[in-house]
């Protein structure tokens, strides 16, 4: 054996790998933009479900001594939050208090918080029946379980399975007094004993994931708590806190601080490991299913050379598609099948092995009933076919398998990681999450396992999620069918790439506009951007000589200025030769400046109304996202300042980045309205808050309309900042201005906030409709020396 031939053979293998283009970028491009995108979209995501809130029933609060203040308002005491101070928000306590209202005059809130503390009352019962309540005696281990005890057991699982709130605190009567005795005694041997009958209790359900963390917090709560009760009773005394008796300790049911009842059954702890193991399992399979054919019935038939035959058969471009599409769903479908009918067989395998061996007893494991097994059967089928005719469309775009393999190993790694945060615990199947691909789906599949056949409140998702997967497969089928019918793509060559070539190229042989992919490129980098500052912003808001409005403001204009302004204006003048044809930089007539500043003065209301309306469609708003909004009401803080940083520069550097250079690339094709929705697509995505999102979506299909036809980029800044500043003065109008007046006639204001007259939304319909339908109807208004340049494909009149 030679060493040098084998390192000659290294070397042209090297050269080789190299010189693929789509190789470099799959190897070295995208785990730079894909990772960072991934972190910035799911720590979002965690954020907004983590934020959210969960509600606590606090029943004998009046039991609590008022030296304590354990309790402020509907809120724990922000001080027993040390460690974290923003988890104060994220719980809601429910208390006892004496309503004033006659039933009459009570709303739908009050009803619903007397729903719930009856609830409560009633959980408490069950646990004082089962306990034997007059001492809250604590069952022993060898005591055998009598079927009255089950039939209790079973009864307070039901119960807490409807109940609305995630925890129940009891502070029952003579707790005050023996705090207040507690902490005047002279001496430590005057030490009192916390009975049982007088020890906090809190349920809870061990088989409930936002129950157990809004558990863990209670329990770090009463923490908190005790010791400093103990502080106090340390400094009384002159003795240190810590060396003192823990306050709460003596025989309770789990020898903690407080007396603990886990309300889930052993059959419902069985459902919860099942609900993490099985649809994690079905979803990863059945994209494994889908994975290997539709590359070998894409990439394949290109590399085989089969492709050509197929084409000039009879059949339609669209029968193809669909064809191949059937058949790789089969495959994706008997692959997940196979693994239901193996996953159950383990699982009855491991409870029969539970059952049976001594040192396994205690795992005490039940099989999920039948009906889930139906259901999981059922939901794959829309899971098969989305991943289908993602998986399809991705393997038609790709020239080899090689390159297909490229193409499905990150729609793999991006199910993986919506699995794992779907499966994480406090995320919850909530109207707006039910309509996130995969995320949808294995919420769904988690809690029909977690949940009895009947649970209507989880039944009620089923449509919401069947549709949605339907939407993104026909999406996905649509993109596949839309590439069979591009001959570019079904017969291309592998491509080549040479660095010196392709920088010469970049340099010397620019094209007028970019190109679809390097539009997509900018988009990722400014997701990158968004990524990496992060810890910028961070340190910004920590600096003690910077106050923290004017830290946010500073955080906003560099953002807007150099993570997405700069990316596109950068990539525009390396790439492209006709910077001003890119950007639409041309001065548009007095018909569109007229359409880019009346037009968001009549979709505005509109817009605000929508959201109002879906307010229960969204999560919460993070905090942080409360802070930056908060200048905007603050009166300290000039409003020319605000319209700089929150109406001007967005107007500017998004509308240069979105619908300048990005739109631009995705309208090079001629498909213009494929190039409005996308690039309206990433703009929402761009502002990954969810109600963000949904506007700046419909915003921009209004601001890519108004470009395309314009051919000016000028009304679609006006547009941006008149429906910017238009948000940032309305928190600035006093409320009493729509008291009385005209202005009454227009809108009024409450507690939670602006809500427009029926005669201005019909209005405000009616013109904006015919606005759009204006700009929909109209031709493009390019001027001749610009027309010449352009492409007559691009001109979107001709469509009509």
């Amino acid at each position: 054996m030679k060493r040098r031939n084998v390192g000659l053979i290294f070397a042209r293998e090297i050269r080789d790998q190299f010189r693929d283009r789509r190789t470099l970028f799959m190897m070295l491009v995208l785990p730079i933009l894909l990772y960072p995108g991934m972190g910035v979209g799911m720590l979002q995501m965690t954020v907004l479900f983590s934020n959210q809130e969960r509600e606590v029933v606090i029943l004998g609060n009046e039991n609590l001594p008022e030296s304590s203040s354990l309790i402020e308002g509907d809120r724990f005491n922000e001080r027993f939050f040390k460690q974290d101070p923003g988890a104060v928000n994220s719980l809601h306590l429910i208390l006892e208090s004496p309503s004033q209202k006659t039933d009459s005059e009570e709303t739908t809130d009050d009803l619903e918080r007397r729903g719930v503390l009856l609830k409560a009352k009633e959980l408490i019962e069950i646990v004082r029946r089962k306990h034997k309540i007059d001492q809250w005696e604590k069952l022993e281990d060898e005591v055998e379980e009598t079927p009255e005890l089950l039939q209790i057991e079973n009864e307070l699982a039901a119960a807490f399975a409807s109940f609305s709130a995630e925890v129940v605190i009891l502070f029952p009567p003579g707790f005050d007094q023996f705090i207040n005795e507690y902490l005047s005694q002279e001496r430590p041997s005057d030490d009192l004993a916390l009975t049982d009958d007088i020890r906090p209790v809190v349920i809870y359900s061990g088989a409930d994931e936002g129950s157990q963390i809004a558990y863990r917090q209670v329990v770090s709560v009463l923490g908190q708590f005790e010791r400093e009760l103990l502080q106090k009773r340390g400094e009384n005394l002159n003795i240190p806190g810590p060396f003192l008796r823990p306050l709460f300790e003596s025989r309770s049911y789990d020898g903690d601080r407080h007396h603990v009842e886990d309300a889930a059954v052993e059959a419902q702890h069985s459902a919860n490991l099942w609900s993490r193991f099985f649809p994690t399992l079905l979803i990863l399979m059945t994209l494994t299913g889908a994975f290997y054919p539709s590359i070998d019935l894409g990439a394949g038939e290109k590399e085989r050379g089969t492709m050509e035959t197929l084409l000039i058969s009879p059949a339609a471009r669209s029968e193809i598609v669909l064809g191949k599409f059937f058949t790789i769903l089969l495959f994706s479908i008997m692959t997940a099948m196979f693994n239901i009918i193996s996953m159950g067989l383990t699982a009855f395998y491991m409870v029969s092995m539970t059952g049976e061996s001594q040192s396994m007893r205690m795992i005490n494991l039940t099989l999920p009933p039948m009906s889930s097994f139906l259901v999981m059967g059922i939901m794959m089928v829309p899971l098969a076919a989305m991943f289908s005719a993602m998986s399809l469309a991705l393997a038609t775009f790709a020239k080899s398998t090689k390159e297909g393999q490229y193409y499905l190993t990150p729609l793999m790694i991006v199910v993986m990681g919506l699995t794992i945060f779907c499966m994480s615990p406090g995320v919850d199947l909530t109207p707006f999450n039910s309509v996130i691909p995969v995320v949808g789906l294995g919420l769904l599949l988690k809690n029909l396992i977690l949940s009895p056949i009947s649970d209507l409140d989880v039944f009620v998702y089923v449509l919401p999620v069947l549709l949605t997967s339907i939407g993104y497969s026909m999406i996905a089928l649509w993109w596949a069918i839309e590439q069979f019918h591009r001959e570019e793509v079904l017969f291309r060559e592998s491509e080549r790439l040479d660095l010196k070539l392709w920088i010469q190229h970049l340099l010397r042989d620019k094209e007028p506009l970019p190109t679809t992919g390097e539009a997509i490129a900018c988009f990722m980098t400014i997701m990158l951007l968004q990524f990496l500052s992060f810890g910028l912003f961070q340190s910004l808001f920590s600096d003690p000589n910077i106050s923290p409005v004017n830290a946010i403001l500073q955080a906003l204009s560099l953002q807007q200025i150099v993570i997405i302004a700069s990316p596109g204006l950068f990539m525009g003048l390396l790439i492209t030769s006709n910077f001003r044809r890119t950007f639409r930089l041309r001065m548009a007539r007095p018909k569109w400046i007229g359409i880019g500043m009346v037009l968001p003065l009549l979709l505005l209301p509109l817009a605000m109304t929508l959201q109002s309306y879906l307010h229960w469609f969204f999560p919460e708003l993070p905090d942080r996202i409360k802070e930056t909004l908060a200048p905007m009401s603050n009166s300290d803080v000039s409003v020319f300042k605000l319209l700089a940083v929150f109406a001007l520069l967005p107007a500017i550097c998004e509308e240069l980045a979105f619908r300048g250079f990005i739109l631009s690339g995705f309208s090079r094709n001629g498909r213009t309205g494929v190039a409005i929705v996308f690039s309206a697509l990433l703009f929402g995505v761009m502002h990954m808050i969810p109600q963000q999102v949904f506007n700046a979506f419909l915003l921009g299909m209004v601001l890519g309309l108004i470009a395309l036809r314009s051919g000016s980029i000028l009304p679609g800044v006006l547009f941006h900042f008149v429906n910017n500043a238009m948000g940032v003065l309305a928190e600035r109008i006093p409320p009493e201005t729509f008291e009385s007046g005209p202005a009454s006639w227009i809108a009024t204001v409450d507690q939670e906030g602006l809500h427009f007259s029926l005669l201005t939304l019909l209005f405000c319909l009616t013109g904006g409709v015919a606005f759009i339908g204006h700009l929909i109807r109209s031709p493009n208004d390019v001027s001749p020396a610009l027309e010449e340049e352009i492409p007559p494909s691009l001109n979107i009149a001709a469509e009509g």
